[in-house]
């Protein structure tokens, strides 16, 4: 039997295997922690319909410039609970394994925490870290671990803010507001695969500008009924998307709005 087979006969075995086991089956061999660490692998799995919940963590850590990607999973005699419509893990520390996840180099220095969002079983990131602007669109599956590119927004953006909500992605700021005011806002359309520019805050709203060309965090913190509820310093506001206005709805403690640096997706 030649060698050929015999790897293929081994990843369709070892692709039958619970996750969780990874880390000690790493241990096995370099051979094996290649092979259980490789993209082609991942595509074994999602073709066989090998199927398992397990949470994806984003850290972003002062010694990488780029953010790091952990795959977390629970034991096998262990169950997730729900709680008021949430998913969480057992509470004893012992029940949970981390294991990092394989992106490919080419995507890793894309990466960026705020501008993640999942959808499905898909995690998405749009434009690029800070300091990198980048108008793209990638699209992480994670059934088998492969990238493929999306559509392109119309403004190249930095750690910009993201949503997913009723088919839909708003994606805000992560560029200029002068240069870009009528294209600070794009909302991505799932069903046509297409991007629509909004204007952000205007001439006459010397306040909101202010605040935003000062640096202060801002957040989408909600998408309801063609509104976009946006924290900004101490406050929350509304924008209209049919008309662009803005409204102030409520003051809030500052300590809400730091800025998340780590992003959690359940899958």
């Amino acid at each position: 039997m030649s060698a050929t087979i015999i790897v293929f006969f081994t990843e369709i075995i070892l692709a039958r295997v619970s996750r969780w086991n990874y880390p000690s089956l790493c241990l096995v061999s370099k051979r094996f922690h290649s092979l259980l660490s490789s993209m082609q692998f991942y595509k074994t799995r999602s073709q066989i319909g090998a199927k398992e919940t397990c949470a994806y963590v984003c850290l972003n850590f002062r010694s990488s410039p780029c953010p790091s990607w952990f795959s977390l999973f629970t034991k096998p005699n262990q169950t997730l609970t729900e709680h008021r419509g949430e998913i969480r893990f057992p509470k004893d520390p012992s029940g949970n394994s981390v294991v990092p996840t394989p992106f490919s180099s080419s995507h890793s220095h894309h990466t960026t925490c705020q501008s993640n969002f999942s959808i499905g079983s898909e995690i998405y990131i749009s434009g690029g870290p800070w300091e990198e602007p980048s108008s793209s669109v990638q699209i992480f599956d994670c059934r088998s671990h492969t990238w493929r590119n999306g559509p392109n927004m119309t403004v190249a953006r930095e750690d910009a803010c993201a949503r997913f909500r009723n088919e839909k992605i708003y994606v805000m700021g992560g560029c200029d507001i002068d240069e870009y005011s009528a294209s600070w806002i794009e909302v991505f359309d799932m069903t046509s695969q297409s991007w629509t520019a909004f204007p952000g805050p205007g001439a006459d709203e010397a306040e909101l500008r202010n605040l935003l060309h000062g640096g202060y965090d801002y957040n989408i913190v909600n998408v309801s009924q063609g509104k976009l509820y946006v924290n900004i310093d101490e406050k929350e506001y509304t924008y209209e998307l049919k008309d662009g206005t803005w409204k102030v709805v409520r003051q809030q403690s500052s300590s809400l709005l730091k800025s998340e640096r780590c992003n959690f997706y359940m899958k």
